[in-house]
C-alpha cells in the first residue's frame, strides 16, 4: 500500500483527550457487528439467495427453522423460503418459545464474536497509536498502515481463539440429530456436542482459522482506515487547495460518507483476496474432520480421540485433486472470488459505516480546527 502522507495537527486543550471507557468500546463493536448481520439479511432478501452467500456468519441461526419448514409447493422464490416466512412457520408449529430456544442462542453467539472483533481492534489500535485512544470525533493524525494492520491482525487472532468452539460446532452440527435427540434448545445440543468431541476436537483445524482471520482482518482494517483517512485527506487537500488559515472550511457533507462507503468496499475486496482461498481449503479440512468423527462414532470407540493431525495431509491431497480438475491450484483457489466479493460489499460497507458513526458519536469534537498538511498543501478543517 502507499505510504501515509505527511500529516500534522494543531494541539487541542479540550477535555476530549480522556480515554474511551471499555463500555463505549464494546458498544461500538457490538453495534457494528449487529449492523453487519442486519445488512446481510437485507442483501440476502434482495438477491433471494442464502445468507451464507453474502457474509459468513459463524453460526447459521436459521438452520433449525429451515429444517422443519414444509416442502415447497413450487420452484422459485416464495415468502415461505424467506427468513420471516421460516420463522412464521416455526412459531406456528412450536410456539413463540422456538425463538429464544433455537434462534437467539446462535444470534447471540454471532453478535458476541463480532463485538469482540471490533472491540479488540479499537483497544489494540489505541495502544499502537496514541491519538486513536483519545475520545475525539476526528482521529488526527490518522494511524499508519502498519499500526492498523497490526491491530486488525491482532483482533482477527483474538476472534479466531474465541470462535474456535463455534467453528467446531458448525462443522459437526447435525440438525436431525438435534431434533431427534430430544434436545430442548440449540444451547443444550451444543453443550453435549462439545463434551463429546473434547478439547482436541475443538482446536482441530485451528491453524487454518488463525491464519485466515489474522491475515484477513489485518488487510480488512488497514485498507478501511487508509481509504477513510489518508485518501480522504489527500482528496480534500486537492479539492480545496489554497484556503486561508484564518477561515477554516467545512468540506461538502457527502464527501466523507462517500469515502466511508468506498473504504468499506476496499476493505471487503482486500479481505476476500486472502480469506476466500483459505476458506476453500478450510472447508475441505473440516470435511476430513467430520469424517473422522463419523468413523469414531460408528466404530463404537467414542472414548478415543481420532488423529486429527493426519487430516492436514489428507486435506492437501484433496486440494491437489480439486486443483487438477480446475486447471491449476491458482485457478481453483480464486475461482468465484469476484462474485463472492461483490455480494459481500453492501453489508460490509454498511457495517463499517455504522461502526464509524458510533465511534464518532461518543467522541468530543475539538473546539479548534484541525490542520491538515498533505505534501505542500495546508488545509484547516472545521
Amino acid at each position: 500500500m502507499p505510504t501515509s502522507p505527511a500529516l500534522t495537527t494543531v494541539p487541542s486543550t479540550s477535555s476530549s483527550d480522556a480515554n474511551k471507557t471499555p463500555s463505549q468500546q464494546f458498544l461500538n463493536g457490538s453495534t457494528a457487528a449487529g449492523a453487519r448481520a442486519l445488512g446481510t439479511q437485507i442483501v440476502a432478501f434482495y438477491f433471494r439467495a442464502p445468507v451464507k452467500s453474502f457474509l459468513r456468519l459463524r453460526v447459521d441461526y436459521m438452520t433449525v427453522a429451515r429444517a422443519i419448514r414444509p416442502p415447497p409447493v413450487s420452484e422459485g422464490w416464495s415468502f415461505a423460503s424467506t427468513t420471516p416466512g421460516l420463522l412464521y412457520n416455526a412459531v406456528k408449529l412450536h410456539g413463540w418459545g422456538f425463538i429464544p430456544r433455537q434462534v437467539l442462542p446462535p444470534l447471540f453467539a454471532n453478535a458476541t464474536v463480532g463485538a469482540i472483533l471490533y472491540t479488540s481492534y479499537l483497544q489494540t489500535l489505541g495502544v499502537l497509536h496514541e491519538e486513536s485512544k483519545k475520545q475525539r470525533k476526528r482521529v488526527y493524525p490518522p494511524p499508519g498502515v502498519a499500526a492498523t494492520f497490526a491491530a486488525g491482525a491482532t483482533a482477527g487472532a483474538v476472534q479466531s481463539v474465541i470462535a474456535a468452539p463455534l467453528d467446531a460446532l458448525v462443522v459437526r452440527f447435525n440438525v436431525q440429530d438435534m431434533l431427534q435427540g430430544g434436545y430442548k434448545s440449540v444451547y443444550h445440543y451444543s453443550r453435549d456436542k462439545l463434551i463429546q468431541i473434547g478439547v482436541k476436537g475443538v482446536w482441530s483445524g485451528f491453524a487454518l482459522s488463525f491464519a485466515k482471520e489474522s491475515l484477513g482482518y489485518g488487510l480488512f482494517f488497514s485498507s478501511f482506515e487508509f481509504v477513510k483517512q489518508q485518501s480522504y485527506y489527500r482528496f480534500i487537500s486537492w479539492l480545496y487547495s489554497g484556503p486561508s488559515e484564518s477561515h477554516p472550511i467545512t468540506p461538502h457533507f457527502l464527501i466523507e460518507p462517500s469515502f466511508l462507503l468506498l473504504a468499506g468496499a476496499c476493505a471487503s475486496i482486500t479481505q476476500q483476496s486472502i480469506q476466500y482461498p483459505l476458506t476453500k481449503i478450510q472447508s475441505i479440512h473440516y470435511t476430513q474432520l467430520e469424517s473422522l468423527d463419523y468413523v469414531r462414532k460408528t466404530s463404537g470407540h467414542d472414548q478415543t480421540h481420532p488423529n486429527y493431525k493426519s487430516c492436514y495431509k489428507k486435506t492437501w491431497k484433496q486440494c491437489l485433486v480439486h486443483a487438477k480438475k480446475a486447471g491449476g491450484m491458482r485457478r481453483w483457489l480464486w475461482q468465484g472470488l469476484f462474485m463472492n466479493t461483490v455480494r459481500q460489499i453492501p453489508s460490509t460497507s454498511a457495517g463499517l459505516f455504522v461502526f464509524e458513526v458510533f465511534r464518532r458519536r461518543y467522541g468530543e469534537k475539538s473546539e479548534e480546527p484541525t490542520t491538515v498538511i498533505v505534501g505542500e498543501r495546508r488545509l484547516l478543517l472545521a
